[in-house]
């Protein structure tokens, strides 16, 4: 069972769509991995994620990070990187707006953590979402990326936090534990889409 730490961060990104646009998606992605396999290759491979963007500082678009999607190494019993993704260097929303998060399933009975914004923080979210109605959210746990959904309409007070592949009973316990230490206030804690929200490129 990975244990949610009470110093992590939740974190809202916006993709850099304008970036992905301008290359194509396919383009797009082999670009990021090209960076990510150069960096690594000066860095030696135990490299961490802010060391590979500060390599790249350079040679990424202005107001961008790459953040990582990544899956448990059952050999190694450690996260690994499987997917590179641009996202903005700019926090969308703060979890501070957050008034209450809980263990919930989504419309495939998968765990997820489910949570409900505050009254000040529905109005910036609705904002927020209602100005990128098109684009993909990067939600970001501990520096990896969880889910990047599309935003289909504008959001207000309530959303989830998908959790990725794994198994039932340790993504389970994970949304359990995510959502004690949100509710504790421990995190800063921004957001995902609830309804009409598609995972995925």
């Amino acid at each position: 069972i990975r244990t949610i730490k009470r110093t992590a961060r939740l974190e809202f990104r916006m993709l850099k769509e304008d970036w992905y646009q301008s290359l194509g998606e396919v383009n797009a992605q082999a670009t990021l991995a090209g960076w990510v396999d150069g960096a690594l290759e000066k860095l030696g491979p135990n490299a961490t994620d802010r060391e590979i963007n500060q390599h790249l500082a350079s040679t990424l678009p202005e107001g961008s990070d790459i953040f990582f999607e990544k899956t448990f190494d059952p050999k190694t019993k450690s996260r690994v990187r499987v997917r590179p993704l641009l996202v903005t260097s700019e926090v969308g929303l703060s979890g501070d707006k957050l008034e209450d998060a809980y263990p919930s399933v989504d419309n495939l009975n998968r765990p997820v953590v489910a949570f409900q914004m505050s009254p000040e923080g529905s109005v910036e979210f609705g904002e927020l979402t209602e100005k990128n109605v098109g684009n993909r959210m990067a939600i970001i746990l501990e520096g990896e990326v969880k889910s990047y959904p599309n935003i289909r309409e504008k959001i207000t007070d309530r959303g989830q936090i998908s959790l990725g592949a794994g198994n039932r009973e340790q993504m389970g316990n994970e949304a359990f534990e995510i959502s004690r230490v949100l509710r504790s206030g421990a995190l800063p804690a921004p957001v995902t889409i609830e309804q009409n929200w598609t995972v995925g490129p």
